[in-house]
């Protein structure tokens, strides 16, 4: 799992230095599209695996770039949700149609059983790694992972 990993991140940090985007800005982007207008810093940290402080700091670059935005909840004045910029989106539409994931992720079994079951075991293992990290709140596994189409 860790060679396939590594590798996969060699891969995609190629394609997205062409965009001047790192992979964890763009896993950054792609947990605020997830999280559909609710994102903040601790469901970000929680998404990524990391502090909230570590976080904190890269959104504040992502921002200077002007990749996303903090506005404040209108509900909770308290409350930061991060939102997504125009460029942002863009980068994000951009890396996440990475010719070069799709050719390794087609790889994967085509039959939904198999793809199912490859859900399953992954969602298994990660969650037995945030419990034995002592995190009880778990991200979902994204959907364009391991999908239904080819390709």
């Amino acid at each position: 799992m860790t060679q396939a990993n590594h590798m996969i991140e060699r891969v995609r940090a190629r394609e997205l230095r062409k965009q001047s985007l790192t992979d964890m800005e763009f896993r950054a982007l792609l947990s605020v599209s997830l999280m559909d207008g609710n994102a903040t810093i601790g469901r970000i940290a929680r998404w990524l695996g990391r502090t909230p402080h570590a976080t904190s700091a890269l959104l504040s670059r992502m921002e200077k770039s002007g990749l996303v935005t903090r506005v404040s909840d209108p509900d909770n004045k308290s409350k930061v949700k991060i939102l997504t910029t125009d460029k942002g989106q863009s980068l994000y539409r951009q890396g996440k149609e990475s010719e070069s994931i799709q050719r390794i992720m087609s790889s994967l079994p085509k039959s939904k059983a198999k793809r199912d079951q490859l859900r399953s075991d992954l969602e298994t293992i990660r969650d037995a790694a945030f419990k034995e990290f002592g995190m009880a709140s778990k991200p979902p596994l994204p959907r364009a992972i391991i999908s239904d189409k080819e390709g």
